[in-house]
């Protein structure tokens, strides 16, 4: 980093002397911008071309891609099924509130997703708190891949009082596959009270 500031420091002086060289730096520099923006663009459209499933329906219809729409298409469907009273409430692990709303139930805590950056902001145990003071009466897993983007696993390297609490109050009761995604298996997990 030193080097390249070494190199790049005195290159707005040395190009205030020669409007030529301003011209080409940023045409190299726009030249650059574009073709980076335009990767952007490339790659937005191909993930966006892969969301070809709708999940909800009506004005709550959304396109997902077909591994996860199958997993999540059937935990909603069974999740509408169960009968719950409009009070009782989901949560949803590690991030998921999209399902909260499908579905029409609230989250047991303010906290809308259980990520490390949210954890991180929040005190786990006011959130742990807030759990026990209002355990959910569906507890809803979706597999992410946390490792490859913060380092970190949920109830591993974080929020392991949180994943402590879930193992003693509730229990695994149903499993969606939907297939390999992003390299890992697609799996919803559905817990409810022991």
């Amino acid at each position: 980093m030193i080097g390249v500031g070494w190199v790049l420091g005195p290159l707005p002086r040395l190009l205030s002397r020669d409007p030529v060289g301003q011209r080409a730096v940023r045409g190299v520099a726009a030249a650059l911008l574009t073709v980076i923006a335009g990767f952007h663009v490339a790659v937005f459209q191909y993930r966006y071309a892969q969301q070809s499933v709708p999940l909800g329906t009506g004005r709550d219809r959304v396109l997902v891609d077909p591994v996860r729409a199958e997993a999540l298409g059937r935990v909603v469907q069974d999740l509408d099924g169960t009968g719950l009273l409009p009070d009782e409430s989901l949560l949803v692990l590690p991030e998921g509130i999209y399902l909260n709303y499908l579905v029409r139930r609230r989250s047991p805590t303010p906290v809308l997703n259980y990520m490390p950056i949210e954890m991180t902001l929040f005190d786990e145990d006011e959130v742990l708190g807030a759990l026990q003071l209002r355990p959910p009466a569906d507890v809803v897993w979706i597999s992410k891949d946390i490792r490859s983007e913060y380092g970190v696993e949920f109830g591993e390297s974080y929020a392991r009082r949180i994943m402590q609490w879930l193992e003693a109050e509730y229990r695994p009761s149903d499993r969606y596959d939907g297939g390999e995604f992003a390299g890992r298996p697609f799996t919803v997990r559905r817990w409810t009270p022991r």
